[in-house]
């Protein structure tokens, strides 16, 4: 063999070898999101007296909502856990707002036997809701 051919040969196997790289089935993400667009934190019920009052509270993404049900294929029964609940959900904003912080949840998973994305260090306030609406 010539110079010109083995340098022939390296480009066709260097070509075969990107080739087969780049085909590679996607990889599985590790993301413990899943399918899921967010975590967030139940941290209890709302036991304000108010006109607008009520529903449970959960923390996503550094801020403070409310929702009164979850969806009717969940088989978390809030009534039962201990709080903080992590979780990880899908949601919206409620269309028609009293306080201007419901949201409806359209799906949501427990994470107690999962990995917790969230700090347990960090102060949690369940009979009592201290923040500003």
């Amino acid at each position: 063999m010539n110079m010109k051919s083995i340098i022939y040969l390296q480009l066709i196997l260097l070509g075969l070898f990107v080739l087969l790289i780049g085909c590679q089935k996607d990889k599985i993400d590790d993301n413990p999101r899943d399918d899921y667009m967010s975590f967030g934190a139940i941290t209890g019920y709302d036991w304000r007296k108010c006109m607008c009052c009520g529903g449970w509270i959960i923390e996503i993404d550094n801020s403070i909502y409310r929702f009164f049900e979850l969806p009717d294929n969940c088989i978390i029964n809030l009534e039962n856990e201990t709080f903080p609940l992590n979780v990880k959900l899908d949601w919206v904003e409620e269309d028609f707002q009293c306080l201007g912080d419901e949201i409806i949840i359209k799906k949501i998973k427990s994470l107690t036997n999962e990995k917790k994305p969230f700090n347990k260090s960090r102060p949690v306030f369940i009979s009592s809701v201290l923040y500003k609406l």
